[in-house]
């Protein structure tokens, strides 16, 4: 399926970006490896790292989901306080890694059904095994894709309650 295009998301503060930076250590749990860390027992909403103005944020959950959105941020001065500036993306690799199965499921339905057509043979009921598979990682998709939106808005509720004192 076509990979999704990143979101920003920018939030203007009458803080400054010291601040913000507390906030964000404050309510993101910080992991050493932002996606093999164990959250188990965590009680924040998000987890991920901030460090030197820079963040990396995903929802806690306890199961995994390859295709959650990823936010990806900084903190930056301004005259009137600071900014809350970033971009969700999915992770490049897991993408990757779902083209490789995408590509290699395709292509062992096809040269089946090439082979049939090509004796001029009726398929036989083997090519449900291919077809099925593909079904379901269509399912699998759709379903990771919708729950990595979900995640996605959480993380944009999560950060505007806190920084709803501080921001317009």
């Amino acid at each position: 399926m076509v990979r999704r295009p990143p979101t920003r998301i920018r939030i203007d503060l009458r803080s400054s970006s010291s601040d913000a930076e507390c906030r964000l250590r404050g309510a993101i749990g910080q992991v050493r490896s932002f996606l093999l860390s164990p959250t188990w027992g965590r009680s924040e909403e998000l987890v991920g790292q901030v460090a030197d103005r820079r963040f990396r944020a995903r929802v806690r959950h306890g199961y995994s989901n390859g295709l959650t959105r990823i936010l990806s941020g900084q903190l930056t001065s301004t005259r009137a306080g600071s900014r809350v500036e970033g971009e969700f993306r999915t992770l490049w690799w897991v993408v990757l890694i779902l083209r490789a199965v995408w590509f290699l499921i395709l292509l062992a339905v096809f040269s089946y059904l090439f082979e049939v057509v090509g004796r001029g043979q009726q398929p036989s009921p083997s090519v449900l095994g291919p077809i099925l598979t593909l079904v379901i990682l269509v399912a699998i998709e759709a379903v990771g894709r919708r729950m990595g939106d979900r995640d996605e808005a959480r993380i944009r509720e999560v950060l505007s309650r806190l920084f709803a004192d501080v921001s317009g």
